[in-house]
């Protein structure tokens, strides 16, 4: 699939399904990006080598002067011998980075028996881990102009992602740059625990909902992920069987 070398060309049948069944056209927020990849060409190969694609408009060149955007969709076809990654990466000067490799090398077999397949695209609150089928911690966080985010935490999947309720996107979020916010908003300094990003899955009951939501807004103030606008943050528990809601308020303090 990966050995097409002569650009700019059009995606092959199979990139384009892949690719389409990680962008749900019931949901808005992917529904765009469907349409939008409809009307683009595979410009070149990316910075991340074979498998990585950069998309855009005929007479354009892949642009690698800018960083890597936000990943806003991941999903995996798991097969017999070895599983299908695929990524897409947010619009950024009108490319779209994709990428389609295997598991186990960067190209992609042309026999492949899929087992299973699961994504993050189609994760909404309230279901589990679309890996692992775990739990998921969830923080919703309401503010400004209707904002409506909900972040969620999947130990079982290693895994935390942003959910944006309006474009109903799933942004996924590095575990390792949101750990470090954290420990900053706890003000941890010990190695031995301000190091192990790991932590924020075994520990993670030992986090409060508060200080979880502060470091997004942290982390998200210098890799934006989405717009917020976030002044208070409603935190959804069950006890005996009964929600229950607390809200507080988000100072500026880190």
């Amino acid at each position: 699939m990966n050995s097409l070398e002569r650009y700019p060309r059009r995606l092959t049948e199979r990139e384009r399904s892949l690719l389409n069944w990680l962008l749900p056209d019931d949901r808005s927020g992917y529904r765009h990006y469907r349409d939008l990849l409809d009307t683009m060409v595979v410009l070149g190969q990316g910075r991340r080598g074979r498998g990585n694609l950069v998309l855009g408009h005929s007479g354009d060149v892949p642009d690698f002067d800018t960083p890597l955007s936000s990943v806003m969709a991941f999903g995996t076809v798991e097969g017999e011998r070895q599983n299908i990654l695929i990524t897409i990466r947010e619009e950024q000067e009108g490319q779209v980075e994709v990428e389609i490799v295997g598991s186990k090398s960067d190209e992609v077999p042309d026999e492949f028996t899929e087992k299973r397949r699961w994504s993050y695209s189609v994760w909404s609150p309230g279901d589990s881990g679309p890996s692992s089928g775990g739990p998921v911690r969830e923080v919703v966080m309401k503010g400004k102009e209707d904002t409506n985010l909900v972040l969620a935490i999947s130990p079982s999947d290693e895994r935390l992602w942003i959910h944006n309720a309006k474009s109903t996107v799933n942004y996924l979020i590095p575990v390792t740059s949101y750990y470090n916010e954290l420990m900053i908003v706890k003000g941890i300094r010990d190695p031995n625990v301000a190091l192990q990003s790991a932590n924020l899955f075994s520990r993670l009951s030992e986090f409060s909902d508060e200080d979880l939501a502060r470091a997004f807004l942290s982390y998200n103030r210098v890799k934006k992920k989405v717009e917020v606008g976030v002044d208070r943050v409603e935190v959804r528990y069950k006890r005996s069987g009964l929600r229950k809601f607390l809200s507080f308020t988000l100072g500026r303090k880190r």
